[in-house]
């Protein structure tokens, strides 16, 4: 524990109580009116209990792969090649079995809750990429763009599979888009151009998407949940090798 980010901790309760609130505020009426479950009145709190649960989960995740993760174990190729499959088989299982709600396809019911699949595509992106990249600086190859066709392509074929949200598409794209640029190479000056102009142009739509640890919902939370338990994982690790 000594090892571990107590402010980062201490972070994620407090936004997750602030949005278990929030969530409350915002749906106590919709709820008792049914408006928010096909027309069936629940509890006002109906919601912001399982938000609660949603949290608590969540905290527990982040708990075990921040004191418990190797960090190292995203270096090896065989469990890259097992996540970027694995959440492509996920996206094509959802595309077969999964419901549509607010017209986009990419939930999975799994009973007491639905899990949103895309969540997870920005997750891989992180892994994937970094790993890519640091494969790159290793050898010692140029950091030119053709280099990153084949894990762009890889990413750009489950986007497609998930189509039916646009948010989600355009965020993991700006998440792409950003480690490419911070990884500081040779094209970064196009992507900014891409953005930037696909922004104000409305070339690229600013839809909404969920509000990390203050929106409903056990996707959002598992999702951002795992991130800063690797994070977390990482700040271990290093401190610790300090240490050392």
């Amino acid at each position: 524990m000594k090892y571990l980010d107590l402010g980062i901790m201490s972070c994620f309760i407090i936004l997750s109580i602030i949005g278990v609130v929030m969530i409350y505020s915002a749906s106590m009426v919709a709820a008792s009116r049914g408006s928010l479950t096909n027309g069936v009145p629940v509890e006002a709190n109906f919601f912001m209990k399982r938000q609660y649960i949603f949290v608590i989960l969540g905290f527990i995740l982040l708990l075990i792969i921040s004191m418990y993760f190797n960090i190292n174990a995203l270096k090896n190729s065989n469990m890259q090649k097992l996540i970027v499959l694995g959440t492509i088989a996920l996206l094509f299982l959802t595309l077969i079995v999964g419901k549509e709600i607010n017209g986009s396809k990419n939930w999975i019911n799994l009973g007491l809750f639905s899990i949103q699949t895309s969540e997870f595509l920005k997750l891989v992106a992180i892994f994937y990429l970094a790993f890519i990249l640091d494969k790159l600086l290793t050898n010692r190859r140029s950091y030119q763009l053709k280099n990153l066709v084949p894990p762009l392509s890889i990413l750009g074929l489950v986007l497609v599979l998930i189509q039916g949200d646009l948010g989600g598409t355009l965020l993991t794209l700006a998440i792409i888009a950003s480690i490419l640029i911070y990884s500081d190479i040779k094209n970064k000056i196009k992507l900014q151009i891409f953005i930037n102009l696909g922004g104000i142009s409305g070339l690229i739509p600013l839809t909404g998407v969920t509000l990390p640890l203050l929106s409903y919902g056990c996707s959002s939370m598992l999702s951002i949940s795992i991130a800063l338990g690797s994070m977390l994982a990482v700040i271990r690790q290093i401190k610790k090798e300090k240490f050392i």
